[in-house]
């Protein structure tokens, strides 16, 4: 899974807001459509134990929540907590590392990243689903498998996903072809299928404010857009050490120079349409989600009722996302 703040909200986007239209046309005031809260999800009571890191919706429509403070998976079926998974060890439905990140897509399958960034893991009822695999000397970052293949971002080459098989083969690495070796090249990313069956990649990157949408069967970029209302972001000093990181460390301190403070948080694609998540940067948070269509066109503007870290959208168009402690997962509606 990435939605944008208004000025009004104390994100400082740009743009013309609510101007009015002499022609009759549709303003930005017209596309926002509030969120209304239906009720908590996780936990049930409300605990601060908790630190929500992720969402993620599987196949079935469980939703996965990954707990950044013991890191657990918890697994939500309706409003009923099915168990979780067990911490780091070598046991049935135990990570092999401690998971970091997480992605649930077909057949119920849950992938993780582990700690060590060095290998992913497969959980599911299917054998054929299920195993971990290592993808040699590639530092894993971010990992989506909603199809038979795996695509994946590394820190080895940020501006580069590869596509695995499920054995860990690489079968094609995309070469999106951005402007090198700075940390402005940074994205996250979902992947998912197009209403007409094509498997896609969008690719949101976070600080440009730019979005890509890649076919991955050839690794074509189809689309490439701004977010709306707000500035691109350009920063040309480099970062000499981002390409290749020694042991797999990031540097521990990266030049920037951003116009604003609103950046990409979270991405989604569902069928013929992206949710963009916006947050502030300072707080890592937001209240903002942009739908927008796979060629880029803005449909609406959805406003949460109170900033989120972690946003997940169901096929049906309901929202989880974390409240503004990200100690617990409410359910929004958009009517």
């Amino acid at each position: 899974m990435q939605l944008l703040f208004i000025a009004l909200l104390g994100a400082g986007v740009s743009g013309c807001g609510g101007c009015a239209r002499s022609d009759g046309g549709t303003t930005d005031a017209d596309r926002y459509t509030h969120a209304r809260f239906v009720r908590r999800v996780f936990p049930d009571p409300p605990t601060e134990l908790f630190g929500v890191r992720g969402l993620s919706i599987d196949s079935t429509g469980a939703l996965h929540i990954l707990d950044s403070e013991d890191y657990r998976i918890y697994v939500l079926n309706g409003s009923e907590v099915r168990g979780s998974t067990g911490r780091k060890g070598s046991g049935p439905g135990e990570f092999p590392d401690t998971p970091v990140y997480m992605d649930s897509g077909r057949k119920g399958v849950l992938v993780t990243v582990g700690g060590s960034h060095s290998r992913a893991a497969f959980f599911s009822n299917e054998p054929a689903y299920a195993g971990t695999f290592s993808p040699g000397s590639l530092v894993l970052q971010a990992v989506h498998a909603p199809f038979d293949r795996i695509v994946a971002s590394t820190l080895n080459s940020p501006t580069d996903p590869v596509l695995f098989d499920r054995q860990g083969r690489e079968l094609m690495r995309l070469e999106l072809g951005n402007d090198g070796d700075t940390i402005m090249d940074h994205f996250i990313m979902d992947a998912g299928t197009a209403a007409n069956g094509r498997a896609l990649l969008v690719v949101g990157y976070h600080f440009r404010n730019r979005v890509q949408v890649v076919d991955l069967d050839s690794g074509e970029v189809m689309a490439d857009f701004a977010i709306h209302g707000l500035p691109p972001t350009a920063d040309t000093r480099p970062n000499p050490s981002l390409r290749l990181f020694p042991e797999g460390q990031r540097p521990a301190s990266v030049p920037m120079a951003l116009p604003t403070t609103t950046l990409i948080q979270n991405i989604l694609v569902r069928g013929d349409r992206i949710y963009i998540h916006l947050r502030d940067h300072t707080t890592y948070r937001g209240r903002e989600i942009h739908e927008v269509s796979l060629d880029g066109a803005l449909q609406r503007i959805i406003v949460l009722p109170e900033p989120a870290f972690a946003v997940e959208i169901s096929a049906g168009g309901l929202i989880y996302a974390t409240a503004d402690t990200a100690t617990v997962v409410n359910l929004y509606a958009v009517d």
